[in-house]
């Protein structure tokens, strides 16, 4: 494979490019002289800055025909490479999906258990600080305040230790780390505000092309644009 590119860094290596690069800065300097005085041009010299345009243009062509001289070889050896590449790196990216999902749905059913398992804990606790209460009550009723409010007091603690009780969801995993990654969303278009809607280009410049002034599209208004072309 190196032997295929030595061509091409040959060719990069050329005082060939180095010449480009020094007459593309001499461009640069030119450009910004003759547009600084752009208010004092003749029309005489208006024409010649024209041409120089258009010969500037050409000698981008020959600029980037260069460079694919260049790049051409490179471009291939890289997809050469790539294409070496892609089978292990397609069956890697698959192993890692399927295992991926397999720890998230782990993970979501470790948290889903858990749930559970406090709220049965706190259902538990409310039917025992419920039982507390009315014995609590029978208690008083009876002529024993103190034993009352002790009762009473264990009552309103009961449904927090329970919880308390309750054991976390194992969710932390080795090699694997759960982060917050915001929200996800679906769209229903026939209720979103009109300032969430994107306008669909692609069809927009099919039709200004077809139709160009006589375009009839509401909210798209034409104009005419001109651009500049080397003469041949």
């Amino acid at each position: 494979m190196t032997d295929d590119l030595a061509p091409a860094l040959e060719l990069a290596a050329a005082p060939v490019v180095a010449e480009m690069a020094a007459e593309a800065s001499r461009l640069s300097i030119e450009a910004r002289v003759l547009a600084a005085s752009v208010e004092d041009w003749t029309h005489e010299e208006a024409n010649e800055c024209s041409l120089k345009v258009s010969s500037w243009k050409l000698f981008l062509l020959g600029l980037d025909e260069r460079r694919k001289e260049i790049t051409r070889p490179l471009d291939a050896a890289k997809k050469s490479v790539m294409a070496l590449f892609r089978p292990a790196e397609e069956e890697t990216k698959s192993a890692i999906a399927v295992l991926g999902d397999a720890v998230r749905v782990f993970l979501a059913r470790q948290r889903e258990r858990a749930l559970e398992a406090e709220r049965a804990a706190h259902a538990q606790a409310k039917a025992q600080a419920q039982a507390l209460q009315a014995q609590a009550a029978q208690v008083r009723a009876a002529g024993d305040p103190d034993t009352a409010r002790a009762l009473e007091t264990a009552a309103a603690i009961l449904p927090a230790s329970a919880a308390a009780q309750v054991p976390a969801a194992a969710t932390r995993l080795e090699g694997l780390a759960e982060r917050d990654a915001g929200f996800g969303y679906e769209v229903n278009e026939a209720e979103l505000p009109r300032e969430y809607l994107t306008a669909d280009h692609v069809k927009i410049r099919a039709v200004v092309k077809a139709f160009g002034a006589e375009t009839n599209i509401p909210g798209v208004t034409v104009f005419p644009k001109t651009s500049t072309l080397a003469r041949k």
